[in-house]
């Protein structure tokens, strides 16, 4: 058999499902960004996460003039567990820029967070998303 046909044969599928993954991630994305899905933050990792208080510790916000008054915030917090321990955790979240004033170092910010996955602390209030990517 020619082995420019066997090649064919065995790339052939491996292309055709690159393609299919690369399009449909495209179709997510325009989703997303269109407003016609969101991803729930509470119901997609932390369905059953109890809201609790973290203390911000500090914060670095990066406003970019073409996100249309959403602000990029890196956040060091302080969270108290159900079980008494104190868990400090980096996180990012994507903020409102109107909002910022309630994330300053020394204020309280309801979040939802699992003392299992300490690297995703999610915001519990409507004018705060959390960074995923």
């Amino acid at each position: 058999m020619n082995p420019i046909i066997v090649f064919a044969i065995i790339i052939l599928p491996f292309l055709l499902i690159a393609y299919l993954v690369y399009r449909v991630s495209q179709n997510v994305v325009k989703r997303l960004a269109s407003g016609k899905e969101t991803q729930s933050d509470s119901e997609v990792w932390l369905r059953n996460a109890p809201v609790l208080q973290a203390l911000v510790i500090s914060k670095e916000q990066t406003i970019n003039p073409d996100a249309h008054g959403i602000a990029k915030v890196d956040l060091n917090l302080k969270i108290q567990t159900p079980d008494g321990r104190t868990v400090t955790t980096k996180t990012i979240w994507l903020v409102e820029a109107a909002q910022l004033h309630q994330l300053e170092p020394g204020s309280s910010v309801p979040v939802k967070f699992s003392p299992r996955r300490p690297q995703r602390v999610f915001p519990a209030i409507p004018w705060a998303r959390a960074w995923l990517f």
